[in-house]
């Protein structure tokens, strides 16, 4: 931080970083210190390093918002953002409880991966061939093939 960031010379409590979905994990002293986990009344100071977890695009704009009138209202924006953006998440997790309970059949991953309930049938079906390959070769009095799975 520098002279005349919107945080310097604040706690964390007055900052309300929370509501903007900013999380302070740590606090680099100039000194050299380290603060971890910071307690509310913790202060930040100018030359201060913060460890923050949070949306990029909000990080960056917090590290360019001022300690002016004008930093406050970039605050209330962030924080009317934030409230957008988990109410969109509430709503898709709702969704998503929803398709769960009405057993709809699972979807693929982004990756292309079937999810969890297809997978275990795909786990399922090699077992199913041996278990076929061991009847067949107890009545043919055999040892059933398990090389070409291997």
């Amino acid at each position: 931080m520098e002279e005349g960031d919107w945080l310097a010379g604040k706690q964390l409590q007055e900052c309300h970083l929370n509501d903007e979905g900013i999380t302070v994990l740590g606090i680099y002293r100039s000194d050299g210190n380290y603060v971890g986990a910071p307690r509310k009344d913790t202060y930040m100071y100018e030359e201060d390093t913060l460890l923050l977890y949070g949306r990029e695009e909000r990080i960056r704009e917090l590290d360019q918002r001022g300690a002016d009138s004008s930093g406050e209202m970039a605050h209330q924006r962030a924080v009317s953002e934030q409230r957008e953006k988990e109410a969109e998440q509430e709503q898709q997790e709702a969704e998503h409880r929803e398709k769960r309970k009405s057993g709809k059949p699972a979807r693929k991953q982004a990756n292309g991966k079937p999810e969890a309930e297809e997978m275990r049938q795909e786990k399922k079906e090699p077992d199913r061939r041996r278990e076929q390959e061991a009847q067949e070769a107890a009545r043919e009095g055999a040892e059933p093939d398990h090389a070409a799975e291997r």
